[in-house]
Order: C-alpha cells, then sequence, then structure tokens
C-alpha cells in the first residue's frame, strides 16, 4: 500500500501544482486589475489557494502514509465493517 501511495502522490504532484499555481496568477491579475472588494477577493482567493497546496502536498501524504500503517487489513473498521472478522 504504500507504494501505491508514494506512486499515486508523484502521478498526482504536477496536476495539483498546475491547477494551484494557474488559480494563483488569476488572483494576481485580479489584485493588480481590481478594485476594492475585487482585491479583498483575490487577496482571499491567494491566501486560500496557498493553503489548499500546502494541505493537498503535505498534510494529505502523512495521513494516508498513517492510516496505511495502521495495517488496514487488520483495522477492519478503516474500510466500514463493524464487529468481528470479515473476508478483506
Amino acid at each position: 500500500i504504500q507504494g501505491a501511495i508514494d506512486v499515486g502522490f508523484k502521478r498526482a504532484i504536477t496536476a495539483v501544482i498546475d491547477g494551484n499555481i494557474t488559480t494563483l496568477i488569476a488572483a494576481i491579475i485580479l489584485y493588480i486589475l481590481g478594485t476594492g472588494s475585487i482585491k479583498s477577493f483575490a487577496f482571499t482567493l491567494g491566501v486560500g489557494v496557498v493553503l489548499n497546496f500546502i494541505t493537498a502536498v503535505f498534510v494529505t501524504r502523512i495521513l494516508l502514509r498513517t492510516a496505511a500503517s495502521l495495517g488496514p487489513k487488520k483495522s477492519h473498521w478503516l474500510y466500514g465493517v463493524k464487529g468481528g472478522s470479515s473476508n478483506v
């Protein structure tokens, strides 16, 4: 499972970076050309994009690695199985 997580992140990182950079460019343009509430929106959008990037890249990876290290075959509750054993 650990290998699948690493491969998935390697393949997805370019799409995450591209999407965030594109949105950040739009926020910068809005901030430069906008006035008043448009500048406020652009600033909020930029902060949101940066926080989204940090969450998508670092926090999600940490959470997935932690969940994988719990031993998914032994932790049936991760799959929503209630009670004893099952054929997972």
